[in-house]
């Protein structure tokens, strides 16, 4: 039987629910969310934000409508100055998904700090300087047109203190990642902006969430404020509502053991099945008592609609090597049908098949005999896929020294290196400040920069055997070979498209400094065609019309079938715009979202235990919604995170699906196949590589130098 972590909402316990229509000429649902917190402190009840509106249990009547305008409107607090008005409307019937999102944000945030209470120490054992908790997150949700509530819960490793704290003792905090003690959000400090009595008002107004809300009102004047980067945005919070994340590549630094962390950020099927439904039952008590909120949970055996088997689980497409060899696809085993057939396509780019491959190692590491081990091993095995890897001496640099490694670099590549094979420490030495000079960024710079391909190889993994095979992967995918594609190509399409756009925000002022729109083009086969980076300053939140149409040029594109893979969401009007683009080139664009975050698990129960679903499990939460197991867990016995799928046609759903199964197949730096399909996998760190500044010399091409 399949799980969910999904509640549908039991109708009879709703109260008398009332909508509140904002108007404003700033945008709508950040004003109603704080309005919504206002409103609460002011009249008690449940308040809750959706979709520019609020929704409440509470009947204000006119007067107290317009008496709470005019209290707004004096407050010197700048949030509400561009607040027109608020009306109840009579009239309008709350929908289903507000109600959703009046019940988790509204009803049930009335247990958030028992809850909090209950599980910040579940299954956790304390470690020296470190802090281990557990939090959750309850999201709104329409599942088959029914209001439903989803719960998650994740695991956090902290430094001990908060970050002003840390700022304090009189360290410096930028660089440092930090996580919000009350939110999910994380992110990476880049600079401080001074106390709090300089930016209250400014955050005030820009806070969207009645937590930040009051994070903010009840610190103190002389707390920092920081610049925190998440994602592809930068915010501003203050230093007392963060804490430094603790990872396995940072936990050195602060005297903590990297494998004591990790045993702490794999959480098993059962234990987390049992986390949620002690947060069920804090929030509700029993399931079965008619006053309870929510119901039981969705599963497959009540609700066998919402579970299809759509495919054969674990999922896995069949794929062609050599000359249209079919062969399964298994991770392990597609080395080996490589050797005995062939690639699929080898690059035009290589003379006989011989890769120059360039080698650079730090100075201070003394186990050279051990780097040259290595490469001997990846010499004999890539030999057996038909190559012949022409290895030169070892490069050398002073890795506290940046132009030692840039001079390095460029000495391999003017020496005609194919591929360059650097190894480089996972933490820094006595010799060295990965801090100060970071290795690895340097090192890409400089070759994506002059159309290299680079492997970072970590002294760590020189005793793990099965990295070589990623590593051969990976150097045959950066010198323009294709190993293998789908043998059953996918039949409702000609081409996928990957479709990203990096973002980074100006410094406490709207709008965007800088973007850049990215695209990459599988053919229906996963044949890779060609990327094409768009890096001309962008405004606002949407790709502009003629940046989309530069992306789709009619000559590649016109009356072709297409499947447009968005990371994360549509913004705007760029539906609406490639919608007309695919019309006036007489193209077909289907178009799906990607959606990384927002996905609650889902469970295998199999003779009462609790495990993992399979590859291609699926929940359908409507015909165009779903969450999909794409891929199984990074560690054994964790539990496989879903995305969530977004269908806009014209294919179905099940198609658009396949489309995500099939191409996280073709991923070739890994044998593990990616979470996310191969036509957006990556998206993050080519954003953050185009943010920075690291591109290609060509902004179009047709090698992956992402890998």
């Amino acid at each position: 039987m399949l799980i969910s972590d999904i509640f549908p909402v039991r109708y009879e316990s709703l109260p008398k629910l009332y909508k509140y229509e904002i108007n404003t000429t700033d945008n709508k649902n950040s004003v109603a969310g704080k309005l919504a917190y206002r409103l609460k402190k002011m009249y008690h009840g449940h308040w809750a934000s959706s979709f520019g509106n609020v929704i409440s249990d509470k009947n204000l009547s006119l007067e107290e409508i317009n008496k709470t305008l005019n209290e707004l409107w004096k407050d010197n607090n700048s949030q509400f100055k561009n607040l027109i008005g608020m009306k109840l409307n009579r009239d309008s019937v709350p929908s289903t998904i507000e109600i959703s999102e009046f019940v988790a944000k509204g009803i049930l945030s009335d247990f958030y700090k028992q809850v909090a209470s209950k599980i910040k120490n579940e299954n956790v054992t304390n470690i020296k300087n470190a802090r281990i908790t557990r939090q959750h997150e309850l999201r709104g949700l329409v599942v088959d047109n029914r209001p439903a509530v989803s719960i998650s819960v994740s695991s956090k490793i902290t430094l001990e203190g908060d970050l002003e704290d840390y700022i304090r003792s009189g360290k410096d905090p930028v660089g440092k990642y930090v996580a919000v003690s009350y939110q999910s959000t994380k992110g990476e400090v880049t600079r401080i902006l001074g106390p709090l009595s300089e930016h209250r008002k400014r955050l005030m107004s820009q806070a969207q969430d009645t937590q930040t809300l009051r994070a903010i009102e009840e610190a103190h004047d002389d707390v920092d404020v920081v610049a925190v980067r998440t994602g592809q945005n930068t915010y501003s919070y203050i230093a007392s509502s963060l804490n430094i994340i603790l990872t396995l590549q940072n936990a050195y630094l602060f005297g903590i053991s990297s494998k004591q962390i990790s045993q702490y950020l794999k959480f098993t099927p059962d234990n987390r099945k049992r986390l949620i439904s002690l947060i069920e039952r804090t929030m509700t008590g029993d399931a079965h008592n008619e006053q309870s909120i929510l119901l039981n949970n969705f599963d497959s055996r009540t609700n066998p609609e919402l579970f299809p088997n759509l495919f054969k689980v674990p999922y896995s497409e069949p794929v062609i090597v050599g000359k249209g060899e079919k062969c399964e696809f298994n991770p392990r085993a597609i080395m080996n049908s490589l050797r005995r057939f062939g690639l699929y396509k080898y690059s035009n780019n290589l003379k006989n098949r011989s890769i120059k491959i360039g080698l650079l190692m730090t100075s201070s590491y003394k186990n050279e005999a051990k780097v040259q081990s290595f490469v001997n091993k990846v010499k004999n095995l890539i030999k057996t896929l038909g190559f012949d890897l022409v290895v030169p001496n070892i490069y050398k640099f002073d890795q506290s020294d940046r132009v030692d490694l840039e001079r390095s670099i460029n000495d391999l590549i003017e020496n005609g290196s194919d591929v360059i094979l650097a190894f480089f420490p996972e933490k820094p030495d006595d010799e060295g400040d990965l801090e100060e000079v970071d290795l690895y960024h340097v090192f890409k710079q400089v070759t994506i920069k002059k159309g290299v391909g680079g492997q970072v190889v970590n002294y760590d993994t020189l005793d793990n055997e099965y990295a070589i095979d990623n590593i051969i992967l990976g150097v045959l995918g950066k010198t323009g070979n294709i190993p293998y594609v789908l043998a059953n190509p996918l039949d409702f399409c000609d081409i996928v498209v990957g479709l990203d756009i990096a973002r980074e925000k100006k410094q406490n002022l709207p709008g965007s400094k800088n973007a850049a729109a990215i695209a990459r083009v599988y053919f229906n086969n996963g044949d890779f065609l060609k990327y094409t980076i768009h890096d001309a300053p962008l405004e606002g939140e949407t790709i502009p019309r003629e940046v989309l149409d530069s992306l789709f040029p009619v000559e590649e594109f016109e009356g072709k079938r297409v499947i447009i893979h968005r990371d994360g969401y549509f913004r705007g009007e760029e539906r609406k715009t490639l919608e007309k683009r695919a019309k006036s080139i007489g193209a077909e664009f289907s178009l799906v979202e990607v959606i990384k975050t927002e996905a609650p698990r889902l469970y295998l129960e199999d003779s009462g235990n609790i495990t993992s679903p399979k590859k291609g499990t699926v929940f359908m939460i409507d015909d165009c919604n779903a969450f999909l197991i794409s891929s199984p867990p990074p560690f054994r016995g964790s539990t496989p995170r879903p995305v969530r799928i977004r269908n806009y046609g014209p294919i179905n759903t099940n198609q658009a699906i396949r489309s995500i199964l099939a191409l996280t197949q073709l991923h070739y730096g890994s044998l593990n196949p990616p979470r996310m399909p191969v036509t957006i996998h990556y998206s993050d760190k080519i954003a953050y590589f185009a943010l920075k500044g690291i591109k290609p010399p060509e902004l179009t091409g047709s090698i992956p130098f992402w890998l």
